[in-house]
């Protein structure tokens, strides 16, 4: 009881210390991996804008949505929206709907007013989970307001409503060309504290943020000479420049406070963390060194049984000859025939074919890996020389290749790669039959049988309607 007690204060102790480290995440249906924004700044004093967002959608995702806070002290409107979805290099526009739902459409969106009061862009997405990178773009009325010693942008990209977090947030904002210089452009970035605003030009500010954390928000502040804004009818009378670098000034210094005491705490959390560390680790190391020797002399004094007969082990499926294509017929099946499992049938033989020194990979970089092509001497399988015969051929100047060549010579010569591939799905039917591991007859009794209940929910109204 004595040993328990110690070994669950250690555990304790331990689980303590990593739960100083543990930091929480939003969770949501889909990663926004980045999101981009290009601006362009008119003469009439409205902003175009287009927003790139590269995700990761999850298969519960049905439906994306951007959100504005009506403030006609910041804009006068919004128009021109469109949202497109970036496939193989191509636009592919959505149509557009006037009514609010709770699901749209695949390939829709509607821009308007919703029923909470906030101006609202909600457009349906691919049902199919993976990568995929939409454009939404749209012109703000009146952005920028005109007063007598200088323009004023005051925009937020991103509230505090947006409820997921950013790998990265970029974004460029164009000015109209005029006769200025680079010191009567003025330019701020409020929100997270690591983010980073720069005058590039006369023509062009951009701005950044890693790491962008759900419930924080990104706004930018832009004080301008008015000449470059000659047909905005967004005017004031009133004076504003010093207005601007008096609060720009004040927030300046209280970010500057908010940082240093930010970066004081971080610095405590590391020093906690590491004597916490210490003692967790010294201590496990004493407690088990302590167990080990202890046990160790009454261990080495137990005597081990020769084994009284020799069992063959196998793993899930019996038989020395056991081969990729064999193994992936008979546990992906009908997945198997299709294709749809093919890839990583190939990645096993690929596999054993650089065990057997057929293969070898050498790694480019961190994302790149190119594969050589051996003479070995080991016997291989028959779904191995196939796969070995047509990595041959792609590898025609013999000083090896990367996936993507590999991926561009199936795009090329389709007719070629797929007949390799079909022999391989057949050899992996044929030899399971051969030996006995599938009867094709008794599958297809087998799936008759299966979908029959679900034929019968859907003919019986009672059941369906229950």
């Amino acid at each position: 009881m004595k040993k328990i007690k110690i070994l669950l204060t250690v555990f304790l102790f331990t689980l303590t210390y990593f739960a100083i480290q543990s930091t929480s995440f939003a969770s949501s249906d889909f990663q926004l991996e980045s999101l981009n924004f290009d601006v362009n700044l008119n003469q009439d004093g409205s902003m175009n804008v287009i927003e790139t967002w590269d995700i990761y959608v999850y298969d519960m995702t049905n439906t994306l949505f951007k959100t504005f806070e009506l403030d006609s002290s910041k804009y006068s409107g919004i128009k021109n929206v469109k949202v497109t979805q970036i496939l193989d290099n191509e636009e592919i526009p959505f149509e557009q709907k006037n009514v609010e739902v709770e699901h749209v459409d695949k390939n829709c969106f509607y821009a308007l007013i919703n029923s909470k009061g906030n101006y609202e862009i909600a457009w349906g997405i691919n049902e199919k989970h993976g990568s995929k990178t939409y454009k939404i773009s749209y012109t703000i009325v009146d952005a920028v307001k005109n007063y007598a010693d200088c323009s004023e942008l005051y925009w937020q990209f991103i509230g505090t409503n947006f409820e997921v977090n950013i790998n990265k947030v970029t974004g460029k904002i164009f000015i109209p060309e005029g006769q200025i210089n680079k010191m009567e452009i003025r330019a701020w970035a409020h929100g997270q504290l690591n983010g980073e605003i720069k005058i590039e030009s006369t023509t062009k500010v951009s701005f950044s943020v890693d790491n962008f954390y759900s419930g924080n928000f990104l706004e930018v502040r832009m004080a301008l000479p008015n000449t470059l804004f000659p047909l905005n009818k967004n005017i004031s009378t009133n004076e504003r420049f010093n207005t601007i670098l008096l609060e720009e000034s004040n927030w300046a210094r209280q970010a500057n406070e908010q940082r240093e005491r930010a970066k004081r705490a971080a610095e405590l959390k590391a020093q906690v963390m590491k004597i916490t560390g210490s003692v967790a680790g010294i201590g496990l190391i004493i407690f088990f060194s302590y167990e080990t020797f202890k046990y160790k002399k009454k261990i080495d004094e137990i005597e081990i049984p020769d084994p009284v007969e020799k069992v063959e082990y196998y793993r899930d499926f019996p038989g020395k000859n056991q081969t990729p294509a064999k193994t992936g017929f008979i546990y992906y099946m009908e997945g198997f025939e299709t294709g749809e499992f093919m890839p990583r049938v190939l990645s096993a033989i690929m596999l054993s074919l650089c065990m057997k020194k057929y293969l070898s990979f050498e790694e480019i970089d961190k994302k790149n890996i190119k594969i050589h092509i051996l003479t070995g001497t080991e016997k291989l399988s028959k779904d191995e020389e196939i796969l070995y015969e047509l990595l041959k051929k792609v590898d025609k100047e013999n000083d090896g290749f990367t996936m993507k060549e590999l991926k561009k010579y199936a795009e090329k010569e389709q007719k070629d790669f797929v007949k390799y591939i079909d022999k391989i799905n057949k050899f992996g039917k044929d030899e399971n039959i051969k030996e006995n591991n599938y009867n094709e007859k008794l599958y297809k009794e087998w799936k008759k049988w299966n979908l029959r209940p679900y034929e019968y929910m859907i003919r019986n109204d009672s059941i369906c309607n229950t």
